[in-house]
């Protein structure tokens, strides 16, 4: 089935900047790696939600990708890994055992009916026939929808928007669902829209009232058909950070140009830091279409005149091809064998902690007592440094906790 034009997952994108719709297209659906793990992350979520299955055991599980991304799943029998493949790491496993052990525990507590993966219609509020979306998670007990979504890279993802309005990929699921199964407001009054993040350790979730949910679908729908009626160009930091076109878009090109030419004035700091994401995507989109250009052999020119070019970048660290060979021929020159060998090091605390924590149907590595027996030997770790975020996302104020340090100092 073919990717729907006004996607749940780009919605941040067409509902702002509705010209970018037709800007994109013929541009390659690409994939990469992080996307493809990703993927599999997705697939044994959903495996571990519908069956009550433990993560732990598709450790070493490898996930095939096909050109057609709807065949993508496990390789049957599992087989070598390829560039097309993907192998589930324990990271991963433990990732996703984060997000199993949340919906476990939220469907125990409210008797909740699991939904995972669920293909949802969108076409309503897109005005694309048969569009559908996949969301990962949704709950419904008494008079709630909750509609979970799982992010398994670092990235933090807001479940509402700097205008206040909810994460638009999660609207337009939880849309999805109520055409899905047919709910009303008779019967549901509250959403709840969350979005599980493993990496960072946060689980964001806002609430909307019916109310709420119906007037974002209504601008949604709005956007959408915007998008081949009155095609307008919004760039900005949210808009532009994914689209396939930036650095190949002119009117993103001049917002760009145009904020590098602005002061940085104190009174405008707020608004230009909006921008940071969305310029480092200009700039790295530049970049590669020059490199591109230049490797087609086509002239590239700076405004005084003078050609860019390609170097050739830093060699990589030099490696031995057999390792066996040196080490014995070091040994037979009487070379001394801390000379040769690095030294053994202690695996880290959270590896350990890992290896020693209780499974569903999997014995630990490591007896959890041995684990609580080395708390001593784990020092308080240091700070981090000063991270910039909007107020709403601090979790761990970093004035306080110097002012709390130079108190103590002193």
């Amino acid at each position: 089935m073919a990717h729907a034009r006004l996607s749940p997952s780009s919605a941040e994108r067409w509902a702002v900047c509705t010209a970018s719709v037709k800007a994109t297209e013929g541009y390659p659906n690409t994939s990469n790696e992080p996307a493809r793990k990703g993927t599999a992350e997705h697939l044994v979520l959903e495996e571990c939600v519908l069956f009550s299955d433990d993560p732990q055991r598709y450790l070493g599980r490898i996930v095939r990708f096909w050109e057609d991304d709807t065949q993508n799943g496990w390789t049957v029998p599992p087989g070598k890994n390829e560039s097309n493949s993907v192998v589930l790491e324990q990271d991963a496993c433990d990732r996703v055992a984060s997000a199993v052990a949340f919906v476990e525990q939220v469907a125990a507590l409210t008797g909740a009916r699991v939904y995972a993966e669920r293909r949802v219609p969108i076409g309503h509020v897109t005005g694309e026939h048969g569009a559908r979306g996949t969301s990962d998670i949704v709950l419904l007990y008494g008079r709630t929808l909750h509609v979970i979504d799982y992010k398994g890279g670092r990235m933090e993802v807001r479940v509402r928007r700097a205008d206040g309005q909810p994460n638009l990929q999660l609207a337009l699921y939880a849309l999805g669902v109520i055409e899905d199964l047919g709910l009303t407001e008779a019967n549901i009054d509250d959403i709840v829209l969350t979005v599980i993040q493993p990496m960072l350790g946060a689980t964001p979730e806002t609430r909307l009232s019916w109310a709420e949910l119906m007037a974002t679908g209504e601008w949604l729908r709005q956007r959408a058909m915007e998008v081949d009626a009155n095609p307008t160009y919004r760039p900005g930091a949210k808009a532009c950070e994914w689209c396939p076109a930036n650095g190949d878009c002119p009117p993103a090109d001049d917002f760009v140009l145009a904020q590098m030419k602005r002061s940085l004035d104190g009174d405008r700091l707020g608004e230009m830091y909006e921008q940071i994401s969305m310029a480092r995507g200009w700039a790295d989109a530049v970049e590669a279409k020059v490199k591109d250009a230049l490797l087609a052999g086509h002239p590239v020119l700076l405004t005084s005149g003078e050609a860019l070019g390609l170097d050739t970048g830093r060699r990589g660290a030099r490696e031995w091809n057999n390792d066996d060979a040196v080490a014995s021929a070091m040994l037979a020159a009487g070379v001394a064998e801390d000379l040769i060998y690095e030294p053994r090091v202690v695996r880290s605390p959270a590896k350990i902690e890992s290896d020693a924590k209780v499974r569903r149907k999997h014995e630990p590595k490591i007896q959890p007592v041995v684990w609580l027996s080395l708390q001593s030997h784990i020092p308080e770790p240091r700070p981090g440094g000063p991270v910039v975020k909007p107020v709403s996302e601090i979790r761990d104020p970093y004035l306080e906790k110097r002012l709390s340090g130079l108190t103590k100092e002193s």
